[in-house]
């Protein structure tokens, strides 16, 4: 049984038609909306946590199954899944404080705010255009009211995924800093307004937030995807001195020369690495974090034979799982 029987898609009576003959669509929409209702309510009641509960597997495992179809974007169940999740975080952010440690939400692809007593931090804030359904993308005034509460805006590189022009422009408007790579909006009119630190390994810079009250120390370890993307290794340290590390898109792994000494800079309590980067067990064991939430899985504008699925993170780290964390979007966990 999932959690408590009032919130059980299984328990509630139905005025829907159970008869679908004739009308194969109608009945894979039901199908859908159905198993997400499913796959909602264990989650909700199951929530992540150490030990990971049995029932979390299967309902990524479901999810993933919802997730590949090619149209997944464009189903209406889907889109209500991701729109109610977002918008969830939105108003779990804006009500809640940190009073020790960290707070981490996980958004679509490798979007996340984290939230320690004294600042919260964006990582790759998007709000899913990169589907390339306009119906999937969650509305602007969510991801306003997420900038509203944050002090601070990483992103990786410039891919859509990663990078939305819209959100950046949220930021900026309210005198927050946007940390990015150089090429990141280059076209955009207020390109000169973001924050790019020098590419450097191990390289500590201030970044100021909260109008000036607040000192963040920022690496900006320089990675790539393919050759030409530049793709910044983010390692922030907070005023508690909790560090998150977020990876972006590393998939070139010819160029982390410097990767090996980075155990003996960062005592890293959070790594947020894309669940695909080449080598994951390298990485992981670079940064030799506390925590391990990956991200980028699912990205629904990729073909289904790289839209990374939540089962694989279980494959991929089989040695690391005691400290690794399979999130989707809309769930937040607490860091202690």
């Amino acid at each position: 049984m999932i959690g408590d029987d009032s919130k059980n898609p299984l328990s509630q009576p139905t005025t829907k038609s159970v008869h679908y003959r004739g009308n194969p669509e109608a009945y894979l929409a039901a199908q859908e909306e159905f198993t997400l209702e499913l796959v909602d309510a264990a989650l909700r009641a199951n929530p992540p946590a150490f030990p990971e509960p049995p029932i979390r597997r299967l309902a990524m495992q479901l999810l993933d199954h919802v997730l590949h179809d090619e149209a997944a974007a464009s189903k209406p169940a889907l889109q209500s899944f991701h729109h109610r999740r977002i918008a969830d975080v939105a108003d779990d952010i804006d009500a809640g404080n940190v009073e020790h440690g960290a707070t981490v939400w996980k958004l679509y692809d490798h979007g996340y705010v984290l939230r320690t007593p004294e600042v919260t931090l964006g990582f790759d804030l998007t709000r899913g255009y990169s589907a390339n359904v306009p119906a999937f993308a969650v509305d602007d005034s969510v991801l306003d009211k997420i900038a509203s509460v944050c002090d601070v805006l990483f992103i990786s590189h410039l891919h859509e995924d990663h990078a939305d022009p819209h959100v950046v422009a949220q930021f900026l408007d309210q005198d927050k800093p946007v940390v990015a790579p150089l090429q990141v909006m280059t076209e955009e009119p207020f390109h000169e307004q973001i924050t790019h630190l020098p590419r450097e390994a191990h390289v500590m810079h201030e970044v100021h937030v909260s109008a000036g009250d607040q000192l963040l120390k920022v690496a900006a370890n320089p990675g790539h995807q393919g050759e030409k993307t530049e793709v910044n290794h983010h390692v922030v340290v907070t005023p508690s001195d909790f560090t998150v590390v977020h990876t972006g898109d590393q998939g070139h792994c010819d160029d982390l020369d410097w990767l090996e000494s980075a155990v003996d800079h960062y005592d890293v309590d959070l790594l947020l690495p894309n669940s695909w980067v080449p080598d994951l067990l390298r990485l992981v064991a670079a940064y030799n974090p506390r925590l391990i939430i990956p991200g980028h899985e699912n990205e629904l504008g990729h073909d289904i034979s790289y839209r990374e699925p939540y089962w694989l993170s279980y494959v991929r780290m089989p040695s690391e799982m005691e400290k690794t964390l399979v999130m989707t979007w809309g769930e937040r966990f607490d860091v202690v």
